[in-house]
C-alpha cells in the first residue's frame, strides 16, 4: 500500500503536520523575544512603555518595597541566579528629586574579580 493511500485512510487529525519552511527559533530566542517585547506600564500614574522583563522587575520591586516576603525571596533568588549567569550587574536607582518614588533599573558591567 502506498504512503498516500495509508495517509488517506487515517483520520484527518492523525496526519503528520507539514514542516515549516526556514529555521525555527530556539526556546531561548522565543523567551528573549517575549521578554523584550514592549508593554504599557503605569509609573506614578503616568503611562509609558517598557520591556516585559522591565515591567516584571518593576512589579517585583514594588512588592518587595511593600513588604511581601514571597516577593523578597523571589527577588533574592533572581539576584543569585543573575550573579551566576551574567557579566553585568543590576542596579536599582531611586530618583531623589521625586522623594524616592521613581525607581530605575540599570545594567552595569561587572568588575572582574
Amino acid at each position: 500500500m502506498s504512503r498516500a493511500a495509508t495517509d488517506a485512510a487515517k483520520p484527518r487529525w492523525a496526519k503528520r503536520p507539514r514542516r515549516r519552511s526556514g529555521r525555527s527559533q530556539s526556546t531561548l530566542e522565543i523567551i528573549e523575544g517575549l521578554l523584550g517585547r514592549p508593554v504599557p506600564v503605569s509609573v506614578n500614574g503616568e503611562q509609558t512603555q517598557a520591556s516585559a522583563l522591565q515591567a516584571i522587575m518593576l512589579q517585583l520591586v514594588q512588592k518587595v518595597l511593600a513588604g511581601s516576603t514571597r516577593a523578597s525571596r523571589t527577588y533574592l533568588q533572581y539576584q543569585e541566579f543573575a550573579a551566576r549567569r551574567s557579566t553585568k550587574t543590576t542596579e536599582l536607582h531611586f530618583d531623589d528629586e521625586q522623594d524616592g518614588r521613581a525607581a530605575g533599573i540599570a545594567l552595569k558591567e561587572r568588575d572582574h574579580e
